[in-house]
Order: structure tokens, then C-alpha cells, then sequence
């Protein structure tokens, strides 16, 4: 145990020695451009550039930067409507009630609204209204945020007309069209007449099966590109000219969509924002800012978004025209990537849902036969007590081999569900190999002494029942998967957390939570292995050395998933620090009370509170959410932010029957814990770690629960890794009914060991 202690030590020090590769950001302080110039589609992608289609927008992104935009306001699916009315606020807007927004509707049903057009000037009657809505929902959007900051600013179009238009509904300089091709001086005038000018250039038509080779969609390309061309040949040379695919058209399901800029501070290379800190990743909400601060204008901390950045890693990007080819490739398989995610997601955890509920009703089945007949009379159904042991340690490694899935381009796949599921099963299987063999390793009956790596995996057991071979082999099995789990998420996030993006447990640049560090979902496989690790660790040690177990795992861990340039995960530190607590009072036999958790949360929000304040100290468009969240603290307005989170938390609650049923789930699974039934029973008796270490998952599930915004998802990814733990743990007791169980002494508030 002490050898496992120390190579575990090592490792997790070697780990945390490599140099962080901070996430992509904002480069120098950009020159100031003369005018802006915003030209939106809605539902332009990149695969409309392909195959030299649209020669004016690809010149544009030849010599721009480019990236790719996710389109998030508050409803699910961004329509027109809703992604003007967002790039207008700086923060998720929504131009209908998300509430009453019927999605198979799509976004026939969400027009502009209606745009009353004067001389040289418009009017938007229902904004007041917008305007009501927006404060009533949890991003707290304000329209005409961009006309406060920029009061001069050139609407064309009605799309244009909703992101330009006061707090009052009125546009002070509005045009219904572009200037005819026979007019370039009417163009440059309109261009010329305000610091920023906002173009809708009409939708993309898109409907189930039309793809962008459709005569519809490749007309409608066609005149937006000479829309751009005719904008391009007329700007100043001081001017930025963006285009972006600003909203969805008639798709049920959200995209990533195209965002390029050209002109001062834009030249060749890739996007990025400090909203997003990911090349080559922007967001709607950003443009806002960027319009200010390319204008050389203060940009406020409140505001959501954050300006983009041009020319980030520009000798990665390819050049000349097979260059941009390329580019064009990348950026469309992001988009695909992100669009098969989701798609995949609700088949691939229904269907491992079902495998662990008939593992669990098999294995159940199993130890009752086996129980209930004399040795050597045991039904089939018992003799296969040990496959299903090591489906479930296999079952176990699941949830960290979803991340090493994508490691293969499973999305490009024509059966992408079938192809990240065999992805996962290869990896799960792997990583189980390794377990079985590192297991049998040690167990085996050898002469002399064993290399010291192998035999430092020989987790001390407590009990009779809990030295035996199953036993023993199971827990270093266990013990194995946990420490890999941990072992691919340093790795990840010291690295630039490339396997969190788009994963099935991480996170999804369509739905724009998260684009660096750890997740709340993937924080949740992270904390359940680490604490599977750390009570193996601790089992069988006196009460100091149990104690130096935890803090040798807990640390290292701890600065992973809190520092900006790694984890950033500002929730999981909160969340991190009393469950260890938990944890450490439990294997020293402590007694847990609410008093010394709750002085361990307070020591959480004081250790989140110094991470954000150095963070806060840095330039704001180089903070993370950390630094933002302690500025908020400062302005006074820190409440809107947590009020929001609890919001997002209780509507994931309630979205439907799935996350009720999963609720039900871990309120049933906390039940088992409290009052375990009689195979629980005996698996306390045969494995000292398995109570401390589930009583830990309790509190680590309702702790993340309360402090973080992914709702009833946190208690049901970290049940991905205690139940089929605790499975494979149980599937090892034997004791025959005659003999009286050895309890052990591991009890909540028992006595002290020596």
C-alpha cells in the first residue's frame, strides 16, 4: 500500500509538472478600425463554402480570420428573430416566450417582428414587449444594448432593424435594402453614415434532407455572396467587414454556423473570444462587444459576451487556396462533430442504461442462487457470477472511455451511434484488460518478491471475506480503472481538454455552456473515480496514514480542477473540498456532523474565492469565469449570476420525464446507501472501503447537486461509476448463510482505529 501510495504520488506530481498549454484567447490589443460592417445569414455554414462555391466570401475568409459560431440565445433553437434581437443584447435573448415555443414548429412560427419604416429611420412596435419578456427570463438580456453603448449605428433589413434599435423601438438609421449594383456612391454613403452598419442578408433555405447543393439554398447563396462582394469592393480600408450565419432557418435542430472578419485587427488565422477561450470558437454574444472595442470603445464587464480576437495561431493555418480548402474541411467537421454529439447521446446512455439495469437484476438473480444451494449444486445462473463481476468493473470504465472515444473521428463515420459505441466498448475494454492482468499479477502465487509497481497495486483488505482472491483481484481491478480515469483527465486538461470537447459526458459548443476545462458533467466521472481511488487508498491504514491517502489524491485533484488554466471548474472546487472532507472524517473515524461540513464548505468558498481573486486581478479580457464571477461580486451584481444558475438548474429538474425518472433514481440509490439491503449489507462487512466510499458519493452527489447548474446530471453520471463499483463489489461476498458476518469497524460517527 505504501508503494501505492508513492507511485500514485509521482504520477499525479508528474502530471501536474507539465507546463499548462493556456486555452487559445485574445492576442494583443487590436488596432482601432474607422467602421464596422456586419453582414448576417441566417443558417450560413461552412460546407456552403466548399468546392470553390461563393467566391467572394471565401476571398473574404482567405485573407480573414475565421471560426466558427455558435448561435446560443435563450430558446433551444436560435431562429432569425431570436439571433438578431441576441447580437444586439451581448447576452441570450429571445424574441418569443421560450416557454410556449413549440419545437417541431421550427422557425416558421418566430418571425421578425413587424418593422414600421419611416424616411431614412424605423420603428419596432412590439420591443417594448421583448423587452418585458427578456427581464423576466435568467439571462436578464437587455435589447438595444448596442445602441446605448453606440447610439449611430445603420440598420438594413428588418433582421438588422431588431439588433439596432433603441430601448425604445426606435432605429435612427434604418434602410430597408442595399442601394441597387448601379449605385456604388449610394452604397459607400450608406456605409459611411454611422461607425457601424448592420446588413441582413436573408436566410439560406433549409428544410429535413435539403442539403446546400439545392437550387433554393445554392440560389440564395449566390446572391448573398454578391452581397458581400459588393460590400467588400465598397468599404474603406479601415473597415471590418464580418460576416456571420447569425440564426437557424427552418432546422429543428441547432448548428454551428460560419464567422469570419476582415480588415484592422483581423488578418489570416483563426477567431477566438474570452467568452470562449478556444480557438477557433466564437459566440453570437460576442459580436456586440467586438463592433465596441474594434471601434476602439469600452466594452463593459457585465455584458455576457466578449469581443473576438483575429489572427489567432496563424502559421496553423494553411494557406493559399488548397489551404482554405482545408480550413473550409476543419471547420465544417466541427460543425458535424457537434451536431452527431447530440444526435447520439439519448441511444447511446438509453441503451447503457438498460445493460446496467439487466446487469444489476443478472447479478441479483445470481447471488440469490448461489446463496440458496449447497456449494457444488449451484445453478447455471450462479456460475456466472464471476462474468458478470467483470462486466461490471468493465461497465465501470465506461464512463472515462467516452472520452477516450474520441480520439477516432467516430462522427464522420455513416453509422456514428454504432461507431462511437464501439469506440467506448474498445477503450472500456482496454482499460479492463489492464485492470484483469495488473489484477491477476499480483494475486497469482509467486516466489520471492514481486516488482515493486505491481505489488504496490495489492489493496489491503480488512476482513476474511475481503482477502479473498475475488476480492482482492476486484479491488485492484476497481483501483486500476480510477486510476486511469484520473490519469486521462490530468492528462486532458493540462494539455488543452481536447477529449472534453464534444464528447458524450463532456461538453457541446452548440449549447455554448462550456468550451474549456472540466465540465460539470465530466467534473462528475472525475470526482466519482477519485473517490473510488482514494478510499482503496485509505482501506486498511491507520488513522494517519488513512488521512495522508486522502491528501495525496485530494490535492493534486483539487489543483487540476481549479486553476483558470486547466479545470477552470469553479463548481467543482465548491463541491470538491467537503466531499474529501466527508471523506477524510470517515476513513479516520471521525464523527461527521453538519458543523464540520459545513466549515469544509466554507473552506471550499474561500479556496474559489482566492482562485478568483487572482484571476479577477489579471486584464479582463484574459479572465476566466472565475475572475468574472468575483468582478460580478464587486459591482454588486454577483446575485443575477447565481440566481441564474439555480434557475438553469431547476428547469433542467423538470424538463421532462427522463430527468424526473433520473431524480427518482438517485434519490432510490441514496436510500440503498442509508439503508443498505442484505447484499449491501455484506459487501460492507467484506470491503472496508465500500461505505466510507459511498457515503462520500452521497454527499459528493448532493453537494454538485446544490452548486452547480447541470441539475439532477450530476447524481446520475456519478451513479455511471458507483453502481457498477459497487456491483462488482458485491458480487465478490460468499459468505455462506450459517456463518456470522464480520462487521467491520468502518461505521458513520464509530469508533477510532489505533
Amino acid at each position: 500500500m505504501r508503494g501505492l501510495a508513492a507511485i500514485t504520488l509521482t504520477a499525479l506530481a508528474g502530471i501536474a509538472g507539465i507546463a499548462p498549454a493556456p486555452p487559445a484567447g485574445p492576442a494583443d490589443e487590436p488596432p482601432v478600425a474607422e467602421r464596422v460592417v456586419i453582414i448576417g445569414a441566417a443558417g450560413l455554414r461552412w460546407d456552403d463554402l466548399a468546392a470553390a462555391q461563393a467566391p467572394h466570401l471565401r476571398a473574404l475568409a482567405l485573407r480573414g480570420s475565421v471560426g466558427v459560431l455558435s448561435v446560443r440565445s435563450a430558446p433551444s433553437v436560435t431562429c432569425p428573430s431570436d439571433g438578431w434581437l441576441t447580437l444586439g443584447s451581448g447576452t441570450y435573448a429571445a424574441s418569443y416566450d421560450p416557454g410556449r415555443i413549440v419545437p417541431a414548429a421550427g422557425c416558421g412560427a418566430r418571425r421578425l417582428p413587424l418593422v414600421h419604416r419611416q424616411a431614412g429611420q424605423a420603428r419596432i412596435p412590439a420591443l417594448a414587449g421583448i423587452d418585458r419578456l427578456n427581464r423576466e427570463l435568467r439571462f436578464g438580456a437587455r435589447p438595444g444594448w448596442l445602441t446605448r453603448h453606440l447610439p449611430c449605428t445603420t440598420a438594413v433589413g428588418d433582421g438588422a432593424a431588431l439588433a439596432a434599435a433603441g430601448p425604445d423601438g426606435v432605429v435612427a438609421h434604418y434602410a430597408p435594402t442595399l442601394p441597387p449594383p448601379s449605385d456604388a456612391a449610394g452604397l459607400r454613403a450608406l456605409l459611411g453614415a454611422c461607425p457601424a452598419t448592420l446588413i441582413d442578408a436573408g436566410e439560406l433555405p433549409e428544410a429535413p434532407g435539403v442539403t446546400s447543393a439545392d437550387g433554393a439554398r445554392a440560389e440564395a447563396l449566390r446572391r448573398l455572396d454578391d452581397l458581400v462582394g459588393r460590400v467588400d469592393a465598397s468599404a474603406s480600408a479601415g473597415t471590418v467587414v464580418m460576416v456571420l450565419g447569425v440564426a437557424e432557418t427552418d432546422a429543428r435542430h441547432p448548428r454551428l454556423h460560419v464567422a469570419m472578419a476582415a480588415g484592422p485587427g483581423f488578418t489570416s488565422g483563426y477567431l477566438a473570444s474570452a467568452s470562449t477561450r478556444r480557438a477557433p470558437y466564437v459566440q453570437l454574444t460576442d459580436v456586440a462587444p467586438t463592433v465596441l472595442r474594434a471601434l476602439g470603445r469600452d466594452v463593459p464587464d457585465t455584458v455576457a459576451g466578449r469581443p473576438f480576437a483575429g489572427g489567432i495561431d496563424a502559421d496553423a493555418r494553411p494557406a493559399g487556396a488548397a489551404g482554405l480548402d482545408a480550413t473550409v474541411r476543419q471547420l465544417a467537421d466541427a460543425d458535424t462533430r457537434s451536431v452527431e454529439q447530440r444526435r447520439v447521446l439519448g441511444p447511446f446512455f438509453g441503451g447503457l442504461g438498460v445493460v446496467v439495469a439487466v446487469l444489476c437484476g443478472a447479478l441479483t438473480a445470481a447471488l440469490s442462487t448461489r446463496r440458496s444451494r449447497p456449494a457444488g449444486r449451484w445453478g447455471g445462473l450462479a456460475r456466472a457470477v464471476p462474468v458478470l463481476r467483470t462486466v461490471a468493473v468493465g461497465l465501470a470504465a465506461v464512463p472515462v472511455a467516452t472520452f477516450l472515444a474520441n480520439l477516432v473521428p467516430w462522427w464522420r463515420t455513416s453509422t456514428p451511434l454504432l461507431a462511437v459505441s464501439a469506440a467506448t466498448a474498445a477503450g472500456a475494454g482496454l482499460i479492463l484488460a489492464l485492470a484483469v492482468g495488473m489484477s491477476h499479477a499480483v494475486t497469482r502465487p509467486t516466489s520471492g518478491t514481486r516488482a515493486v509497481p505491481v505489488a504496490a497495486l495489492d489493496f489491503a483488505g480488512a476482513t476474511a471475506a475481503g482477502r479473498g482472491p475475488a476480492g482482492r483481484r476486484v479491488r485492484i481491478q476497481l483501483g486500476v480503472v480510477a486510476a486511469v480515469t484520473l490519469t486521462v483527465f490530468f492528462a486532458d486538461a493540462v494539455t488543452g481538454a481536447s477529449l472534453q470537447l464534444d464528447s458524450l459526458l463532456g461538453y457541446n459548443p452548440v449549447v455554448a455552456g462550456r468550451f474549456v476545462g472540466f465540465g460539470n458533467i465530466a467534473f462528475s466521472v472525475l470526482a466519482a473515480g477519485t473517490i473510488v481511488l482514494t478510499a482503496l487508498l485509505a482501506e486498511g491504514r491507520p488513522r494517519r496514514g488513512a488521512l495522508i491517502a486522502v491528501g495525496a489524491v485530494a490535492v493534486p485533484v483539487l489543483v487540476v480542477d481549479g486553476l483558470p488554466a486547466w479545470g477552470a471548474d469553479f463548481g467543482g472546487v465548491l463541491t470538491l473540498v467537503p466531499t474529501f472532507t466527508v471523506l477524510a472524517l470517515l476513513v479516520s473515524q471521525a464523527r461527521v456532523t453538519w458543523r464540520r461540513v459545513a466549515v469544509a464548505q466554507l473552506a471550499g468558498v474561500v479556496v474559489v474565492g482566492g482562485l478568483g481573486w487572482l484571476d479577477y486581478l489579471r486584464p479582463p479580457d484574459a479572465r476566466s469565469h472565475f475572475g468574472r464571477f468575483v468582478g460580478t461580486v464587486v459591482d454588486g451584481t454577483a446575485w443575477h449570476t447565481i440566481e441564474r444558475k439555480w434557475l438553469t438548474s431547476w428547469e433542467l429538474l423538470f424538463m421532462g420525464p427522463h430527468t424526473l425518472a433520473a431524480l427518482g433514481l438517485a434519490i432510490g440509490l441514496v436510500y440503498a446507501v442509508l439503508r443498505p439491503p442484505a447484499a449491501l449489507r455484506r459487501a460492507y462487512d467484506a470491503h472496508e472501503a465500500l461505505r466510507p466510499m459511498l457515503l462520500s458519493t452521497v454527499a459528493l452527489a448532493a453537494i454538485g447537486f446544490a452548486t452547480n447548474d447541470s441539475g439532477v446530471a450530476i447524481p446520475a453520471v456519478i451513479s455511471l461509476v458507483s453502481v457498477p463499483t459497487t456491483l462488482a463489489l458485491c458480487a465478490t461476498t460468499t459468505i455462506p448463510e450459517e456463518m456470522t458476518p464480520i462487521t467491520t469497524s468502518w461505521q458513520l460517527g464509530g469508533a477510532r482505529r489505533g
